[in-house]
């Protein structure tokens, strides 16, 4: 499959464009590694399906915590081999701590898709209760910045990931 066949992918399952009165609206897939790295290390089935799951329980937990979460801005992904998964909110509006773990939490119990040969790490951008969406164009945790700052010079998206995520 070629390597625009997976943002073609990853794109069509998404609630682009839903109604501003979704509880769960997602604006998009950034990869953060380039397509070649994701086509190489994961199968794109596999990935949609794993993106169905995770929209699917983003949804749910929005549903079941109305209100707790009235932002926008990315929800960060790195899948390692093993099929483990770790999640970043790197939102607009930060969320009550117990919110934000809960929706992590929950993120992190989807099962990850397989992997090989290294990580893969992508953001969904997205909107809660409602919010516009982010004007930002690229995620960066804050838990990123402070590594990257800490290193003193530019991270690749993997080395960073690993400086974080031990």
């Amino acid at each position: 499959m070629k390597s625009r066949s997976l943002i073609a992918a990853a794109a069509s399952l998404l609630s682009f464009g839903a109604s501003a009165q979704a509880t769960y609206q997602a604006f998009g897939v950034t990869l953060l590694q380039p397509e070649r790295v994701f086509a190489a290390r994961t199968n794109v089935s596999d990935l949609v399906a794993y993106l169905h799951a995770f929209e699917g329980t983003a949804t749910s937990f929005v549903k079941e915590h109305p209100g707790q979460l009235k932002t926008s801005g990315y929800l960060v992904v790195a899948v390692r081999p093993g099929q483990r998964s770790n999640i970043w909110l790197d939102l607009d509006v930060a969320p009550a701590r117990p919110a934000a773990t809960a929706l992590v939490t929950a993120l992190k119990a989807v099962p990850a898709p397989a992997v090989h040969d290294g990580m893969i790490v992508f953001a969904v951008k997205v909107g809660f209760d409602g919010a516009a969406v982010t004007s930002r164009g690229m995620p960066m945790p804050d838990d990123w910045k402070e590594a990257a700052e800490r290193a003193g010079r530019p991270l690749e998206v993997s080395e960073l990931v690993e400086r974080v995520w031990p």
